[in-house]
């Protein structure tokens, strides 16, 4: 089923910008268009949201600073980011801090999912309230550097990420890195079998993998509204309020731990995962 299709998303999100609206990534190319036209942009929106969108953003660093580009508006920032951009500088967790809503990536202890809650716990941050169970959450997005650097089996053997999702190509007796950022499964012949021999039972085995994942990720989104729910009903009992803070904070801690482990299911019927 579509990521976007699930209700539990609606609930998990509840109270947070994802609840209004998460449709699922168009890749790299629509990258701005779909960032302005969401519906979790408003004029409170800091031009932080634009660091990871367009390659115009470290011209901008240079030229404002980076405290004054995060702390201007969305909107001002506009006519200035004009061409999208992708990888490792983008695909990582991060938050924004302080009142200038400053980048800030949380691994002084590692980049492990546990290093990243520690961190959270420390500083008591967090995205949002959940208005269901009054649990202050924090949304850990996109980390794929940080799973991908976390001991997987390409990041030993020194692959990066353009081997796979950039494979070189040939035009005519120029060979050069295709620059349709796909999932490597759109052109396994190509973008797999540069190393594996059997690419068969690669694709295979990597369908088997993420579909054990988004079983195990349904179950765990359901588990969480489940416990959203039993928190805030007997929150909401008459002088229960004080006791079930301590139910809150494992629900806390769940929900990015969720959110962290999130595999998207390949879709053969667009040019994304």
């Amino acid at each position: 089923m579509p990521y976007r299709w699930r209700r539990t998303v609606v609930t998990l999100f509840a109270g947070y910008g994802f609840g209004k609206d998460h449709d699922e990534e168009r890749g790299h190319l629509n990258s701005l268009i779909d960032v302005r036209t969401t519906k979790r942009v408003n004029e409170a929106t800091p031009g932080t949201c634009y660091s990871c969108k367009g390659a115009d953003t470290p011209r901008l660093w240079a030229q404002m600073g980076m405290a004054e580009f995060d702390g201007t508006a969305f909107s001002q920032l506009t006519p200035q980011i004009q061409n999208p951009i992708g990888c490792a500088n983008c695909h990582v967790e991060y938050y924004f801090s302080g009142e200038g809503k400053l980048l800030t990536l949380p691994s002084p202890r590692g980049t492990r999912v546990e290093d990243i809650a520690a961190c959270y716990q420390e500083l008591g941050f967090s995205d949002w309230q959940s208005p269901s169970d009054g649990a202050a959450l924090a949304k850990m997005q996109h980390p794929e550097y940080e799973l991908y650097t976390a001991g997987s089996a390409h990041y030993t053997a020194g692959v990066s990420c353009a081997d796979c999702h950039m494979p070189y190509t040939r035009d005519g007796a120029a060979k050069f890195s295709t620059h349709n950022i796909a999932g490597p499964l759109l052109n396994a012949n190509v973008a797999c079998a540069t190393c594996h021999t059997n690419v068969s039972y690669v694709t295979a085995r990597v369908k088997d993998i993420q579909a054990q994942v988004r079983s195990t990720m349904d179950a765990a989104e359901d588990a969480l509204v489940a416990a959203s729910g039993a928190i805030g009903q007997a929150g909401a009992a008459q002088g229960a309020a004080g006791r079930w803070g301590t139910a809150r904070r494992p629900r806390r801690l769940a929900w990015p731990a969720r959110a962290f482990h999130r595999i998207p299911v390949f879709d053969r019927t667009r040019m994304k995962w």
